[in-house]
Order: C-alpha cells, then structure tokens, then sequence
C-alpha cells in the first residue's frame, strides 16, 4: 500500500463529494495499517475492496472486522453477493506483437480501458497495460512494445481535470498491440512463469 495514502482522502473527497470511492488492494498490506488509517476512510466515506487470493480469507475476515469496528465497509472484488467463498481466477491477455489491431475497436472492447485509468509517475493512461508494459519489456526486450507521450497525459500540464476525462475515454497509440479479440479468462490462478507463452495466443 502507498505510505501516503491517507492524504489522497481529502482532495478526492473535496473533488467528488457523492462518488463512491474505494481503495482496491489484495489485501495483504492492510493489517499494517494504524487507527489514523481507518478513521481517515471513515472520515471521508473511503470503502475497501479486497482481491481474495487463495490462502488470504483470514486475512479478509480480519479486515471486515477492523472496518466494522470503525464503521468502514469491507468488501470482495468481483463477488455478486458478500459471502466470500471465491476462487480467484487469471485472466489471459495476449498481444499482437505486429501492432496492427483496430485502437478503436480494442478500446471498446477492452474492460481495461473502461474500467482502471492508471496513474504513474504524474502521468495518466487509460489503462494497465500500457502503463506497465515497461516491466514486460524490461523482462522481454526482443518483444518490447514501443510505448510513447501520446499513450498518456501528463496531469500536471493538463489544463483541467476534464481534459485527463477526455484522454482516459479515448483510445491511445499502444491499443494496437493488444489482442482482445483472443482474450479468455476463468484460468486457474497461480505464479507466473515468466514464459512469453503467458503473452500470447
């Protein structure tokens, strides 16, 4: 969890003040977190989403009873109903190492890019792929995925918040490069074997 994560509370709450807001988090970290923590989410109406990986659903009956006890919802990811017997599953998200599939097609179709924006280094991508595609090809430079300042805004020259809305919910440069069209998912959960194979079809 990020130290400071506490001071992200006011300014989001300032800036959205009826969102729901949440902090999504396997959960792992969370026991480390003091009173000054919970009593912060609690402040500024902050709930907590937990990822149940195998092995961790003591870890999340604890959190639901911290939460409780400071009146903050604790909740499972990706559960229709709050009983947490889950079994985390993988997803599948091969690329197209050619660059030729349809930005706009992919972006429409992509549950990344419409659902997890992602801030790094002060500047904002529609989406997790392309915003840790440097870690791929650090581990996998013959496959590296060029990756350029049109695939993210930088928020701190934005003119305003809705110019970063406006990048977000569009398509970028690197959507070519992913194969949506070939992604499954429900794929038993476990380590990565750090195969290319993992990357494609």
């Amino acid at each position: 969890m990020h130290p400071r994560l506490e001071e992200f509370f006011p300014p989001i709450r300032s800036a959205f003040h009826n969102a729901t807001v949440n902090v999504l988090t396997n959960g792992i970290l969370l026991s480390s977190k003091g009173e000054s923590f919970w009593r912060s989410c609690a402040e500024h109406k902050i709930g907590i989403v937990v990822t149940i990986y195998p092995d961790m659903e003591r870890q999340f009956e604890e959190a639901v009873a911290t939460g409780a006890s400071f009146g903050v919802s604790v909740s499972p990811y990706d559960a229709y109903t709050h009983r947490y017997k889950i079994t985390k599953t993988s997803h599948h998200c091969p690329m197209d190492f050619s660059g030729s599939q349809p930005k706009l097609d992919n972006f429409m179709l992509c549950w990344h890019g419409q659902n997890c924006a992602m801030l790094r280094e002060g500047r904002m991508y529609p989406c997790p792929v392309a915003s840790n595609i440097h870690i791929f090809n650090d581990y996998f430079p013959e496959h590296a995925l060029p990756l350029s300042n049109e695939d993210s805004i930088d928020i701190y020259a934005a003119k305003s918040g809705r110019e970063v809305l406006e990048f977000i919910s569009r398509p970028i440069p690197f959507c070519r490069f992913c194969l949506v069209s070939g992604r499954t998912s429900g794929h038993p959960w476990g380590c990565s074997r750090k195969s290319i194979r993992e990357w494609t079809v």
